[in-house]
């Protein structure tokens, strides 16, 4: 919205195309309206658009001349003409120095073009799940924490020897879903010799599978 009292020859208005402000730049403006008082019969306020350049102006409405010495209320619905960057409030005539002529605009609409109005569509919910969850190995004190979006049903296999993470419903590589905590070590997770204690911990968890695979090693 805008309210506007104009006192001179010459009023332009260009509103941004996002937001009504008082700027340079203006695309899409519809149903100006305000009130009008004339007590010089030679002048007549119009209103009229510029082409994108700016360089010429097409009149798209001329206000009625007001009863002298009374407001007379107007309104009018304006298509822009393509390409228009500006809308200008023009007064003919001009006033003398005892006299005065003034227009004013109350209210102005806008109203945006649909054929270059971006829309947006929502897809269908996916059955995704964001897998954050942190594995520790109680025995040895290592702990890396696992936070991924995946489907439900798909397994993140993660390689502590090679360091290599991987989805396995495609196969790619996706180390970025891996943080080691504590920060690096040269070894991801450590196996002490005999029994190790594994703990898996995730904020509201429902089900999770865990399948824990390892080489033997024998020391000589």
């Amino acid at each position: 919205m805008a309210a506007i009292m104009h006192r001179g020859p010459i009023l332009m208005l260009s509103w941004g195309s996002k937001t009504i402000v008082l700027t340079r730049r203006a695309r899409l403006l519809s149903k100006p309206t305000g009130a009008c008082l004339t007590r010089v019969a030679s002048s007549r306020p119009t209103s009229r658009t510029a082409s994108g350049d700016g360089g010429g102006y097409t009149v798209n409405y001329t206000i009625p001349v007001a009863t002298r010495d009374a407001w007379t209320a107007w309104s009018q619905n304006v298509t822009l003409v393509t390409g228009a960057r500006y809308l200008q409030l023009y007064m003919t005539g001009f006033a003398k120095n005892i006299k005065s002529t003034r227009v004013e605009v109350a209210d102005v609409t806008v109203t945006l073009d649909s054929a270059g109005t971006p829309t947006v569509v929502i897809g269908a919910e996916q059955t995704t799940y964001r897998l954050q969850g942190t594995l520790t190995n109680v025995t040895t004190g290592d702990a890396i924490e696992i936070d991924f979006g995946m489907d439900l049903g798909q397994s993140l296999e993660i390689n502590t020897d090679t360091e290599e993470v991987t989805l396995l419903a495609d196969g790619s590589p996706q180390y970025q879903a891996l943080t080691i905590v504590g920060g690096s070590r040269k070894s991801m997770m450590r196996l002490q010799p005999g029994a190790n204690t594994l703990k898996y911990e995730e904020s509201g968890l429902v089900d999770v599978d865990v399948d824990v695979e390892f080489e033997r090693r024998f020391r000589v």
